[in-house]
């Protein structure tokens, strides 16, 4: 999976002057001279993506016990949300997205399991910031191959990152061996890390199931004095204030009226009060939540989904018995249904329409 675009770190081209601009994609190439090998001409242009940061968030497995064998460790690259554990076991790591095209004739090798250099430019002389050493322990990957005419992204981790000029120098070869370092460097780059207080997106832990019903409470008592009533409909508020577990009320295609009850509210005999209010031919069917208890939780749950970015539609879905909310991609998705967990929704209660 790529990982998704943040845009709250920038950059500015090598010679552009002090001032930042927004991020776009940055040609930055390398040397042009091919080397000819045995196996053709080799020829590599090094293009960083977007040199800004893009923040990755790890989650770490607890230790193992002793005897059991250690848990799959998985990356979790802005994708899909930060797992929720209590405590949250993540980490952050940012990286420089870097772009190799190979324009000979030859395949191209970059050794995944090497680490590449990003250089620091300090006191008139180019720093490596890491080592670019080669580790190799238990499973090998195979290299990433790069077929001629064909590019590669690749990610190359950084710590302590501070506002400066920077390049990246790619372990990029061919069937003779590493290609020569112009090749393999990117032009020089001026860039600004994450600002201060940024922080990837994280589920939230604090249960808030008092205050949805705090605020479930108060929206019906201001169905029944007059007050305005937030997010929800003032009719179907007081349709619970005279049946107590109503859960919503609708049109099937016949079309004839249904109206939701919970379990418990149909154990203690509502289908009366629903056929004295309404009328005898009203279809009973049996929900998990109650009008005021979905509106108490789309109220809390709305704080949390406002700030992410493609969502839309959030409401009630009377026929679901939930509270509906659609999302614009998998990330997005994975990212409220971590929030419903996170704040303690109640298991079921939240459904996601998919509109990606």
């Amino acid at each position: 999976m790529m990982p998704a675009r943040i845009p709250s770190a920038r950059v500015s081209p090598s010679g552009s002057g002090s001032a930042l601009v927004p991020l776009f994609v940055l040609l930055l190439t390398g040397g042009c001279d091919p080397v000819t090998t045995s196996a053709g001409t080799s020829l590599a242009e090094v293009e960083v993506v977007d040199p800004s940061v893009v923040r990755t968030v790890e989650y770490q497995p607890p230790s193992p016990r002793a005897g059991e064998p250690p848990e799959e460790t998985s990356l979790l690259l802005e994708e899909v949300a930060c797992l929720h554990t209590d405590p949250p076991e993540c980490r952050v790591r940012d990286q420089i997205r870097a772009m190799v095209h190979n324009q000979g004739a030859a395949p191209l090798h970059i050794l995944s399991y090497c680490s590449q250099r990003v250089e620091r430019f300090a006191l008139g002389v180019w720093n490596a910031m890491n080592s670019g050493t080669c580790i190799i322990a238990g499973h090998v990957p195979p290299p990433l191959e790069i077929t001629p005419g064909e590019s590669a992204q690749v990610e190359v981790p950084v710590r302590g990152l501070e506002p400066d000029r920077y390049r990246v120098n790619l372990d990029v070869r061919d069937h003779s061996g590493l290609l020569p370092e112009r090749m393999r460097l990117s032009d020089p780059f001026d860039l600004e890390p994450f600002p201060d207080g940024y922080t990837p997106f994280a589920c939230p832990t604090g249960n808030e199931a008092d205050r949805a019903t705090r605020l479930a409470e108060e929206q019906l008592a201001n169905a029944r004095q007059g007050a305005p009533v937030r997010g929800g409909i003032r009719h179907r508020l007081l349709l619970e204030h005279r049946i107590p577990g109503f859960g919503g009320i609708f049109l099937d295609p016949d079309p004839d009226t249904v109206v939701i009850l919970t379990e418990e509210a149909r154990a203690a005999g509502a289908d009366t009060l629903v056929h004295r209010v309404l009328s005898p031919g009203v279809e009973i069917r049996t929900g998990r939540f109650s009008y005021s208890e979905m509106l108490g939780w789309r109220l809390v749950f709305a704080e949390y989904a406002r700030r992410l970015p493609g969502t839309n539609s959030l409401g009630i879905h009377e026929v679901r018995n939930a509270v509906t909310i659609g999302a614009g991609s998998l990330l997005t998705r994975t990212r409220l249904e971590c929030i419903a967990s996170g704040i303690g929704m109640p298991e079921g209660m939240l459904h996601v329409e998919e509109n990606y």
